[in-house]
């Protein structure tokens, strides 16, 4: 939780919409997800474009929400008994997302604004 602020929504592919168009042009088995946030706010009325923040390593699933998106590096594993060790996209993040005020934010997309031109 960061600020007394609690996960409420985890969002996995079996939530997503998929688009006929691949994501990986050299992969066309790849499915192409979409996270469509108008899903969040119609399940949770006090949700909207102005207080949601998705963290996600593909730009292409928020494409349409690039405001709410906060892009971090996409985490691959080439040996999984080190990478996740030596992966520090997350907690990189996480020291930035920290010095946020999100409390006295009215509109996250102003606050994310401000933390990618840190």
């Amino acid at each position: 939780a960061w600020g007394g602020h609690r996960l409420r929504f985890l969002w996995t592919s079996e939530d997503c919409d998929v688009d006929a168009t691949p994501e990986d042009p050299t992969n066309p088995f790849k499915p192409n997800y979409k996270k469509r946030l108008s899903r969040i706010w119609s399940a949770f009325s006090e949700y909207s474009e102005k207080n949601t923040l998705m963290i996600d390593d593909s730009a292409g699933k928020l494409d349409q929400h690039p405001d709410n998106h906060l892009h971090i590096s996409e985490y691959k594993i080439t040996d999984p008994q080190v990478d996740f060790l030596q992966d520090t996209a997350l907690r990189d993040l996480s020291r930035k997302i920290e010095v946020v005020k999100w409390d006295e934010c009215e509109d996250i997309r102003e606050a994310l604004g401000l933390l990618m031109a840190e």
